[in-house]
């Protein structure tokens, strides 16, 4: 139950983690372009 629970949070925070550095070099781009 709770090593699920931490799978859950490490997948999330990836997710998190990845959409941001996405958005956030998408903005750059944007910002240079």
């Amino acid at each position: 139950m709770l090593m699920c629970q931490c799978a859950n949070w490490a997948a999330l925070a990836g997710y998190v983690t990845f959409t941001f550095l996405r958005v956030f070099t998408h903005r750059d781009t944007f910002l240079i372009s």
